[in-house]
């Protein structure tokens, strides 16, 4: 054998085996698994923010006493049967206005069970709700 295959096989000897190959890409193995746990960070951040809750109030009593008052102010006009016909208009169409919220991932509170911060939505309801007592659509 000459002298270039002697080191050639003593290179291979020790180019044998996993601490060789650490040894030699240790800054791209290194590279690798940061960019992993950075990828896997931002994509776990991104999922909470769009799965997390959003939280509207609305203010029943206020909406409710306003049905009252503009029922009462009907007066003898009125049949007790009309007034249970608006009634149940207004039990459904609040319940459909609200669960259509609960539908677009919005979570209903009253709203004083909120200190501030989330947005109210009693305007909107009580519109919906005074649309469909008209037969609007």
């Amino acid at each position: 054998m000459g002298e270039y295959q002697q080191l050639s096989n003593n290179g291979e000897e020790q180019e044998k085996g996993i601490y060789f190959f650490i040894k030699g890409y240790w800054i791209l193995i290194l590279s690798a698994v940061f960019f992993i746990f950075i990828i896997s960070f931002v994509t776990a951040t991104v999922i909470v923010r769009v799965n997390q809750p959003k939280i509207v109030t609305f203010d029943l009593k206020s909406t409710t006493d306003d049905f009252v008052q503009k029922t009462a102010m009907l007066g003898k006009k009125a049949t007790p049967k009309d007034v249970e016909e608006l009634t149940a208009i207004f039990k459904q169409s609040m319940q459909d206005t609200l669960d259509m919220y609960e539908r677009q991932g919005y979570i209903v509170m009253v709203k004083p069970a909120v200190m501030k911060g989330a947005k109210d939505i009693t305007d909107e309801v009580r519109e919906n709700i005074y649309r469909n007592i008209r037969g609007e659509q």
